[in-house]
């Protein structure tokens, strides 16, 4: 809306722009799954030359490049003497804004959920994965830097209301000083998250898909049961028509997509947005981005580290044996152990009352500080009170839901072009069944009532 002209758009509007997207994107993937990668990598390429074009011109700004007037701002943002200089030193302050940071670097884990669509993961996965994970790390780091280049820090340290306003915004401000390149910057955000929107609907789809698949919420077959997509029909439809060679018409009728999960995840995504849509839109937008930080990136980075130290260290479960000529990272458990730290630390830190002229004090963020790690910290009850509401109800029918998976694997193709490449595993078949659980003490037929 702010690219189209609208400094202060009303939050009804807002918000049906926010479900529009969310449908879009649920819909694309729908409707193709190679469709809908094509154009996740097009919006990927296009963050990618947006974050180099911010650098580059930050860079030329520094060096005279562009005209402006008194200082440059990186004489004075970039002095070691005044850079790090601050007034506030609250614990508060420092942990909320670090769940900033850790969302803007989160996106490392993605990949794992998909793991069965990569082409041989063990060789591919580790390369690209460290590779990305490195230009996402220079990217970023070199696109604060350019900001430092241009805009002065006192600029969004001293503004009001500092939540209104991003530093996207202000670089191109200062750096063009006029009102439609603020708005060319507005656009260019927009495209950035509408692209973070279309991967995390694929990649957390498929996390719905498979918690599904344990059985563990209603209906939970129709959830986890994958269909061909309506482009992979409209195509083999076609192609009847116009004979192609027989592997491609099977690969084409095989393209599989989480439907039912994928709305699933349109429902969930849609529920946050209305329990929040009391809240500005900018305030409701920075609420769940930190919730999504805390729970994703904090609680559950402490569980999976914690227990990854643990089966590790645990000699009965003979960790090195099993993973004996898998991929093994340097200085390894040192990344683990560190994270374990930072989430437990982080975790607990979140509960700390930021300074009263804090960015993220009540009065600037418009709802209470501990608010959102308690109610993120609440998530991990609510895990709990369904897991034992299952219990209850397998304790009340007298039985026990047996789910029984069964894998198909196939060999990828090899460098060579020939199918001598890895044994993946591509699809499973999943069956959910009630068990008559039949105590092993002898009762007679009246007290116990079998089915």
């Amino acid at each position: 809306m702010v690219a189209a002209g609208h400094s202060d758009p009303a939050r009804g509007t807002v918000i049906g722009i926010a479900i529009g997207a969310l449908t879009l994107c649920a819909l694309l993937h729908i409707f193709s799954r190679r469709g809908g990668i094509l154009i996740n990598n097009i919006f990927a390429t296009a963050k990618v030359l947006m974050l180099m074009t911010i650098i580059i011109l930050g860079f030329v700004k520094a060096g005279g490049g562009l005209k402006s007037k008194g200082t440059p701002a990186a004489t004075e943002n970039l002095n070691p003497n005044t850079s790090f200089h601050t007034n506030r030193h609250d614990i508060g302050s420092y942990a909320d804004a670090f769940l900033y940071v850790f969302y803007t670097y989160s996106g490392f884990e993605q990949p794992f959920y998909v793991l069965s669509e990569v082409r041989n993961p063990r060789q591919i996965f580790p390369r690209y994965t460290i590779t990305a994970m490195l230009i996402a790390i220079t990217l970023f780091v070199l696109v604060n830097v350019s900001y430092y280049c241009v805009v002065p820090k006192e600029v969004y340290l001293n503004l009001q209301h500092p939540e209104s306003l991003d530093m996207a915004t202000v670089f191109f401000r200062d750096l063009f000083g006029n009102v439609g390149a603020q708005r060319a910057m507005a656009g260019l955000i927009a495209t950035s998250i509408f692209g973070n929107l279309l991967v995390m609907t694929f990649t957390a789809a498929r996390v719905k898909q498979e918690i599904a698949k344990e059985g563990i919420i209603p209906f939970a077959l129709f959830f986890a049961t994958g269909s061909t997509t309506p482009w992979a029909r409209l195509r083999a439809r076609w192609q009847n028509r116009n004979p192609r060679p027989a592997q491609e018409a099977v690969e084409s009728h095989l393209e599989q997509t989480p439907a039912a999960a994928l709305s699933l995840h349109w429902f969930t995504s849609i529920f946050l947005v209305a329990i929040t849509s009391m809240l500005n839109s900018g305030t409701a937008y920075s609420f769940l981005v930190s919730l999504y930080s805390y729970v994703i990136n904090v609680l559950l980075g402490f569980l999976v580290s914690g227990g990854l130290l643990y089966v590790k260290f645990d000699k009965r479960r003979e960790w090195k044996t099993i993973s004996k000529g898998n991929f093994h990272p340097w200085l390894d458990p040192l990344h683990a152990i560190i994270y374990f730290a930072g989430t437990v630390f982080f975790a607990f830190a979140a509960f700390a009352k930021p300074a009263a002229d804090s960015p993220f004090s009540t009065k600037y963020q418009q709802y209470a500080w501990y608010l959102m790690p308690a109610v993120g910290m609440s998530s991990l009850l609510w895990g709990v009170v369904w897991w034992c509401g299952l219990k209850g109800v397998m304790r009340y029918r007298r039985k026990d839901l047996v789910v029984k998976r069964v894998p198909y694997i196939v060999q990828d193709c090899g460098p060579d072009g020939t199918d001598n490449g890895e044994w993946v595993q591509r699809a499973e078949l999943v069956d959910h069944e009630w068990i008559a659980n039949v105590p092993s003490r002898s009762i007679s037929a009246e007290d116990y009532e079998l089915g």
